[in-house]
């Protein structure tokens, strides 16, 4: 999944501010449900500093999470930067660090000294700040198969892998597999939405009011014959 990607697909559907910032927490959750052997390189490295104090930018917002029931925090930074520079930094301070570069985005894995994972991911993106960071230490026990929350959107014969529960942000989101297709997971979730009192503002894209609320929803398809599901839930009234 790409940031760039969900963000202009959102801004299509002319829901602007709102849509973009859940767009960048939806995006920022699925980095934990990312499996391991999506990266490249070898077995870790230890991280003395994280977020900001890494590479150094403009610390856009910081605050704690609950992942699957477990304490965590998360962080969002601005960079200046060609992203090009920031993977010979990062190779530089964390050679045997597990990695994913392209052109658009770094993805690297690293062992903190509390020996929690840290998981970052840069992306281009256009502006003064070139460089988006998203940053998220993941707890070493993280427990598994967490329980779905009522407040999410469910989808029959689905697993869940990941809730995240961002208290501060009135945001829920939820990572599940399921033997369903991308295209059903669609038209089962849209059907369920409509029945719901929620208005379709795009594929995947619902608001309902009283209190406003919006829902994101996207899926894709791996070679094994499963299909990822992404959900995320936010408050859109008062909050941050």
């Amino acid at each position: 999944m790409v940031v760039k990607e969900i963000i202009l697909k959102i801004r299509s559907c002319r829901v602007n501010a709102f849509a973009a910032i859940c767009a960048i927490l939806l995006c920022f959750c699925s980095l934990i449900s990312l499996r391991a052997d999506v990266f490249l390189f070898g077995g870790g490295g230890d991280a003395k500093a994280w977020g900001a104090d890494l590479l150094g930018g403009s610390k856009l917002w910081s605050e704690p999470a609950i992942i699957n029931g477990v304490k965590s925090s998360i962080q969002l930074v601005l960079l200046k930067k060609q992203i090009d520079e920031y993977y010979k930094i990062l190779k530089h301070k964390f050679p045997n660090a597990r990695f994913r570069f392209n052109k658009e985005s770094i993805l690297i894995e690293i062992k903190r000294k509390n020996g929690n994972l840290e998981r970052i991911y840069l992306v281009n993106m256009e502006g003064a700040y070139s460089v988006l960071q998203f940053s998220m230490e993941i707890p070493v026990n993280l427990p598994k198969n967490p329980k779905w929350p009522e407040d999410l959107p469910a989808l029959h014969n689905s697993t869940p892998v990941t809730v995240i529960n961002l208290t501060n942000r009135e945001t829920l989101y939820g990572a599940f597999t399921s033997f369903s297709s991308s295209e059903q997971i669609f038209n089962e979730m849209d059907s369920s939405m409509l029945a719901d009192g929620w208005k379709s503002m795009g594929k995947g894209v619902y608001l309902k009011d009283n209190p406003t609320r919006m829902v994101l929803v996207t899926a894709t398809d791996d070679e094994n014959g499963k299909a990822h599901g992404f959900v995320l839930k936010r408050n859109l009234s008062g909050t941050k």
